[in-house]
């Protein structure tokens, strides 16, 4: 792979706010993000569903100079900062879960939430309360090493704006939880502490029981 499609529309804009993406020479690549985007399957695959989020957020969001500003920001504070590929594949996988959600349908009162979702590595059970609570229970596995989170009677998380529940902790891990008919996706900052090496909870999964299972 001699060249590949990078974010280049994240730093130039045109009054419509369409963004096109340019062509990178991966053989000038000269930062530490450029090099390992070039390099990697994986996060070239990110680069681009990241680059397709992002121009679909801009085609739908009311306040697209937020989103903008939010997109440089989070380049600059988050991408360029990391230093492998395990990093990288993380902050992309929660800025295109959170680039879904700024387009998604909200939770209306006839949306039933409740259940359980999978996914290939694990699962997340959920379960709607009052007053804009939700319980949670996320449980997933890469080999011998897992996450859990609220396996003692589940976790409670906060239903906030659109579709989203937030949950945070004494020790900062902030997770979201992004509901869109009958897929959730999850995103989280902060939260190693409930994971074992190499193990992640964040991604999409998909609604497959009405009981939450706990």
């Amino acid at each position: 792979m001699t060249k590949k499609t990078l974010l280049v529309s994240l730093l130039l804009f045109s009054i419509t706010y369409i963004t096109d993406a340019a062509c990178f020479d991966c053989s000038k690549a000269e930062t530490v993000t450029e090099k390992l985007i070039c390099s990697d399957m994986q996060l070239s695959d990110a680069d681009d569903l990241l680059n397709k989020e992002y121009k679909q957020a801009l085609h739908i969001v009311p306040d697209k100079d937020k989103l903008i500003k939010s997109q440089k920001q989070w380049i600059k504070t988050q991408r360029n900062k990391c230093t492998d590929v395990p990093c990288l594949i993380k902050v992309y996988q929660e800025r295109i879960s959170l680039l879904k959600a700024s387009y998604s349908t909200p939770v209306s009162a006839e949306d039933n939430i409740t259940g359980e979702y999978r996914t290939t590595s694990g699962l997340i059970s959920v379960q709607l309360m009052s007053d804009n609570k939700i319980k949670f229970q996320i449980n997933t596995v890469n080999g011998m090493n897992v996450c859990n989170i609220g396996e003692d009677g589940g976790a409670v998380a906060t239903l906030t704006e659109n579709n989203r529940a937030v949950f945070t902790d004494d020790e900062k891990c902030e997770i979201s939880l992004i509901f869109d008919k009958n897929k959730l996706t999850a995103a989280s900052k902060n939260c190693s502490g409930y994971c074992g090496l190499n193990v992640t909870f964040d991604g999409t999964y998909l609604k497959k029981s009405e009981s939450p299972g706990f």
